[in-house]
């Protein structure tokens, strides 16, 4: 093991357009691997401008299996696959917001046919040592082939990757295009969990409308994250020390605080930042800087008020008390705003908290502000605004919520 293992591999396959959906920050790219795939050689010069030659181009088609094919080009560029455009969606038109154009019919036609040799993952990385680092991160826009390039790589992801972002459709765009659900059936085998879909709205048109007519459009497509869970990384990487650190480093990048916060929690069990530093005095190198990052992240993280919103039982703490919410009876429902006003809902919650009133005033005068606090104020000064920004803006309104709860007077502007 060589300080080289600690650098972060991200992998694209599709990566006509230069982009990768792995978040960018100057202050990590170099120790990034940027490595992405396009199969028409003529992007080649377009991608490795876009990235200032900081990027490795692999000029492979990647598929299901190592044998020959026949690539479809296609008069728009980015629908050219593996496979034949859906015969139902030919004669469509789509309102592209990112060009300001219509997909016509005649962009969906095929312009030639090329010769490829596909290549799978598992090949490309075999056992010994590869040309690139295998993936760490893999991300997939490969129109419509996208199942069939994950069913092709069991190995990486079971003994490499800690997270996948795919493309999928709505609409089967493509002849024999898998599902997102046999695609997430996929990984959730290899011990991946879903964590976020963010999904876009085409204008899909079977009739082209003037300007004027065009409504909000349809669900076409998404772009689908799994995480694998820390016990899987653990029981399964070739490196897992090493993965747990790049993984959760991922989380937050991606804005999943809760799955960092939950692979760090097993990093603690196994002293894995002590057992990085040996390694790191062992090579008389220092650290990678996210490896700082993460430390600084953790230390700040325990230094939290252990302050939390109202429990279910404390709000109702009693079997009765939860069904005369939906009760009809004035009775019963009268019963339960006396049990649910703040003085007694106040004395249970500090009976289960193990707090005085004086310690749980101190606390909420700490989280209370609006300006940024503790890990928001880390995420801001590395450049991660929308983490921040999500961070505060729950904290307050969970701090809110609890304050109700409480009969503490409510924040300003509330």
């Amino acid at each position: 093991m060589t300080l080289a293992d600690f650098k972060i591999s991200v992998h694209h396959i599709g990566g006509r357009s230069g982009t990768r959906p792995y978040p960018v920050f100057n202050w990590l790219e170099p120790e990034i691997v940027n490595v992405l795939y396009e199969a028409d050689e003529a992007c080649i010069p377009q991608i490795i401008e876009a990235w200032d030659g900081k990027c490795i181009v692999l000029p492979y088609c990647m598929g299901g299996s190592d044998t020959t094919a026949s690539f479809n080009l296609v008069y728009d560029r980015y629908e050219s696959s593996l496979l034949n455009f859906h015969p139902d969606l030919l004669d469509s038109f789509r309102y592209n917001d990112q060009f300001a154009y219509d997909t016509d019919p005649a962009a969906h036609r095929k312009v030639d046919v090329i010769p490829v040799t596909l290549r799978t993952l598992d090949t490309i990385f075999p056992h010994d040592e590869p040309p690139v680092p295998p993936p760490d991160f893999l991300s997939l826009d490969a129109e419509g082939a996208e199942y069939d390039i994950l069913a092709a790589a069991p190995r990486l992801l079971r003994n490499n990757i800690h997270g996948v972002i795919f493309e999928f459709g709505f609409q089967r765009w493509f002849q024999g295009q898998k599902n997102f659900q046999e695609i997430a059936s996929l990984l959730e085998n290899q011990g991946f969990q879903l964590m976020d879909i963010h999904c876009g709205k085409l204008l899909h048109m079977k009739t082209c409308r003037p300007i004027g007519l065009r409504g909000r459009g349809v669900l076409t497509s998404g772009d689908a994250l799994f995480l694998k869970s820390p016990e899987n990384i653990l029981d399964r990487h070739q490196n897992p020390m090493i993965a747990l650190a790049k993984a959760a480093l991922t989380g937050l990048l991606l804005g999943h605080l809760e799955y960092s916060l939950s692979v760090a929690d097993l990093m603690r069990q196994y002293d894995v930042f002590l057992w990085l530093e040996a390694i790191a005095e062992r090579h008389g190198e220092k650290l990678p800087g996210y490896l700082s990052f993460l430390g600084t992240f953790l230390s700040m993280v325990d230094r939290y008020p252990p302050i939390f919103p109202v429990r279910y039982s404390q709000l109702y703490s009693t079997p009765e008390a939860a069904a005369a919410r939906f009760s009809g009876n004035p009775a019963e429902r009268q019963a339960l705003l006396s049990h649910c006003r703040p003085d007694p809902v106040r004395a249970r919650y500090l009976a289960g908290m193990n707090l005085t009133e004086e310690h749980l005033l101190q606390q909420i005068d700490l989280v209370k502000t609006r300006e940024y606090f503790g890990v928001e104020e880390l995420f801001d000064m590395m450049g991660m605004q929308e983490l921040a920004d999500t961070v505060r803006d729950d904290r307050i309104q969970q701090v809110q919520g609890l304050m109700d709860h409480l009969g503490i007077v409510r924040l300003p502007g509330h």
